[in-house]
């Protein structure tokens, strides 16, 4: 998957939101070196379909693997960071970014938490629900437009099910409902930076 690095409308899809209503099929967004390297272990070994979707934006990223650690569990989401305030849900390059945003909003004295499902089938909803009671508050952030996006479905799970543990609306950070533009400055414009998901994190806690 590619939404930055001028490839333009024809080389940026979304293309994990395409396969979310395919019932038996399990997708992947590994967002670090290791999630990689242990999801795709998970994804070889499991006996149903597994759709394993990679970020080129993240190609350049570093960081240690543990190549005799156990596969991830497919289904199992990763608390990227302690807080109280705010549940943050993100993955690939938007959780790089979520991390970003929650450094700026602790100096501010918000406290974020960040939960990155790294399967979005299936979603770990166990761990959402359990960052909702002891945040109350849920923003979402993703690359790709609302309609018919993953963030739209956790918006949809957490209002039904987790209704009562929100203390106020649930905040979709997400792009244009436009093709990508080629454009640099307009592609900057379109994808969420950490400035957009902090303002989100502001508006929920009530100080925008």
């Amino acid at each position: 998957m590619e939404r930055a690095g001028g490839f333009g409308a024809q080389h940026s899809q979304s293309v994990e939101n395409w396969f979310l209503n395919v019932p038996g099929l399990k997708i992947a967004v590994p967002g670090t070196p290791a999630d990689a390297y242990a999801l795709m272990r998970a994804a070889v070994r499991d006996d149903d379909p597994v759709l394993f979707f990679e970020h080129k934006a993240l190609y350049n990223v570093k960081g240690d693997v543990e190549t005799g650690a156990a596969p991830i569990e497919l289904g199992r989401a990763a608390i990227v960071r302690d807080g109280t305030d705010v549940t943050l849900v993100a993955t690939q390059l938007m959780r790089v970014r979520a991390e970003e945003a929650a450094a700026t909003l602790e100096a501010e004295g918000i406290s974020v938490e960040i939960v990155d499902p790294r399967t979005l089938v299936p979603l770990d909803m166990a761990a959402i629900a359990g960052s909702l009671e002891r945040t109350n508050h849920l923003v979402v952030a993703q690359e790709c437009p609302h309609d018919g996006s993953w963030g739209a479905s956790i918006v949809s799970r957490v209002t039904a099910e987790c209704f009562d543990l929100l203390d106020g609306p649930p905040i979709l950070v997400s792009a244009d409902a436009t093709p990508i533009p080629y454009a640099g400055s307009l592609e900057r414009a379109w994808i969420p930076d950490a400035g957009r998901i902090a303002g989100a994190v502001r508006e929920t806690v009530g100080s925008a």
